[in-house]
């Protein structure tokens, strides 16, 4: 609109300031009564100086963003709000606007940015906006804004704020089983909610990076099936959500310093190109280790958020763990006095009920993850009892080797639809799937078990059996069951699956050794240290559970690490 369009006499809607008018592009001044916000004015006059004159006449209704509706298409509001980015396109002028209860896209067409030089993002403006709603999707056009004095910017931000974190606290507290262990953790459950809740209501990218083994996977599409449906939600689109939204399988049971930089440099481009917020990444099934530190403070130099959801023992300097205290949650069951009986996929399934309390199809998978990673203890015999209503357990247990099997070759590859009807998303696919793979895995492990009878080796130490496994010459590159599995299954084989408690299965690489065992004795971090104490090169390192781990090694010390390993074990 132009300055000459205005007629005297006529009624318009307007934004207000101080007495200071804003209509569309014009600025005018009101003539008699002190309001802020939406208003009916009447133009009286121009004066001498060209400027229009106006008389108020009435306020002007005023909503909140997320209360918008069909019959609002339309109309006029202005509303008092965030700007989160500001985008300049080939056509319009694209602002995201904010006011804590939900966003809003807002096109301006007027010809480039002149009229709204000075608005940038991270400003609180008074918008005029004309209101359009199809079907479910809201968006506006942008006629009017300016950035809000000082006290009134205060005073917006404070309120944006209180109604995000309203939002963003889990409306769910409760778990899927009772469980004391759990009870402890609880403000963890919540404050892990609260920042993913968080994340999405500001558009935060997540990115979830877990192990691409059954439990891995059983967390990371727990945590997907809670976070997609939000994320779907707030932006009413599909396809919005693979933009925010990633979830990649990892082969290491770490964070690799690799898979972090290429995080960063999917998230960055974003970044500098929209005026993005750092991405919110979730670790799970890994990232307490010393081999995830490097990775993680590389992520916090960008300002990323980071969650750690895990279950094998934390590294420690100082009987403290530097990984909690550079993330900005981490929930692991040792840290709170308990052990890995409590998996990552059954602490991330918790965790999708606190981060949405509608979550669905998340009651198989603590006890899926359990079965996979074959723990002990009250919670998996609740998570198991609450499958037994749903499913076999036998073929429950058939479902985690094939979930094992399909991770091991799709790799760092997501394949959700692929997983997902291994879990059950298409019954009849999953039925055939099972049987297939199941047949495969079966006659492999009959092959790979008779390999470990015929070319074990036997040393008995300190009253107790280790079992050696020279793993090069046993396993096939590439192939299923890999290094880490051959281990567990000689270990189920030479301990009677668990019933002798005096025995040790060490697999042995050329670069790494793979350790198994139920001698209460043995901590695999205890290990590793003990062997960087006693032999000063190798760039030794590890982690993994107490009695479940691997050790890292250069291939010339493979014989000083395997002497004085037997050493340790002489001395426990």
């Amino acid at each position: 609109m132009k300055k000459e369009d205005l007629v005297i006499g006529k009624e318009y809607s307007c934004i207000v300031n101080d007495k200071e008018v804003l209509l569309d592009n014009i600025r005018g001044k009101l003539e008699d009564k002190e309001f802020n916000g939406n208003a009916i004015l009447k133009l009286v006059k121009i004066d001498f100086s060209g400027t229009p004159i106006f008389k108020f006449v009435r306020a002007l209704e005023t909503k909140k963003i997320s209360e918008l509706v069909r019959e609002d298409n339309g109309k006029q509001y202005s509303f008092d709000v965030l700007v989160e980015s500001v985008t300049e396109t080939s056509g319009p002028l694209v602002l995201k606007l904010n006011d804590g209860s939900g966003f809003i896209y807002a096109k301006s067409f007027t010809p480039g940015r002149k009229a709204y030089l000075d608005i940038k993002t991270g400003d609180i403006i008074r918008a005029k906006l004309f209101i359009k709603v199809y079907e479910n999707k809201k968006e506006a056009e942008f006629l009017g804004g300016y950035k809000v004095n000082k006290e009134m910017e205060e005073e917006v931000s404070k309120r944006i704020n209180e109604e995000k974190e309203k939002r963003s606290i889990p409306k769910n507290k409760e778990f899927l089983i009772k469980s004391e262990h759990y009870d402890t953790m609880k403000e963890t459950f919540i404050k892990a909610a609260t920042l993913i809740r968080r994340a999405i209501i500001d558009s935060r990218k997540i990115i979830i990076r877990h192990h691409a083994d059954c439990d891995g996977y059983c967390g990371g599409i727990a945590l997907e099936r809670a976070i997609l449906p939000l994320i779907i939600e707030e932006h009413k689109s599909e396809t919005t959500a693979s933009y925010y939204y990633r979830r990649n399988p990892s082969r290491t049971p770490f964070y690799e310093y690799a898979d972090a930089t290429k995080d960063l440099s999917y998230s960055l481009e974003w970044i500098e190109k929209y005026e993005e917020k750092p991405p919110l990444i979730i670790l799970a099934d890994f990232g307490s280790s010393e081999e995830d530190l490097l990775a993680i403070k590389k992520l916090k130099i960008y300002d990323a958020q980071v969650i750690v959801i895990d279950h094998h023992q934390p590294f420690l300097e100082n009987k403290s763990s530097p990984i909690r205290e550079i993330v900005e949650v981490h929930l692991n069951p040792h840290l709170f006095g308990f052990n890995e009986s409590i998996t990552a996929g059954m602490l991330c399934s918790e965790l999708s009920r606190f981060i949405n309390e509608n979550v669905k199809n998340i009651e198989l998978l603590p006890a899926l993850s359990g079965l996979g990673d074959k723990v002990n203890g009250k919670e998996i015999e609740e998570y198991l009892k609450i499958a037994s209503e749903i499913v076999d357990l036998g073929f429950l247990k058939k479902v985690a080797k094939c979930i094992d099997f399909e991770a091991y070759y799709l790799g760092f590859v997501e394949s959700r639809s692929l997983i997902d009807d291994l879990l059950g998303s298409n019954i009849e696919k999953q039925k055939k799937l099972v049987e297939l793979l199941t047949k495969d895995i079966e006659r492999r492990e009959k092959e790979q078990l008779k390999i470990i009878q015929d070319l074990k080796s036997l040393k008995e130490v300190n009253g107790f059996k280790i079992f050696m496994l020279n793993l090069d010459e046993i396993s096939l590159r590439s192939e299923f069951p890999p290094p880490g599995k051959i281990t567990g299954m000689a270990y189920d084989i030479f301990s009677e699956h668990g019933k002798l408690r005096d025995v040790i299965v060490l697999g042995i690489g050329s670069d790494y050794i793979t350790v198994r065992t139920s001698l209460e004795k043995f901590n695999t971090v205890n290990a590793i240290e003990y062997l960087k104490e006693r032999i000063n090169s190798g760039f030794i390192s590890g982690g993994g559970h107490k009695m479940a781990g691997t050790i890292k090694f250069v291939k010339a010390v493979r014989g000083k690490i395997l002497e004085e390993l037997i050493n340790y074990l002489k001395n426990i």
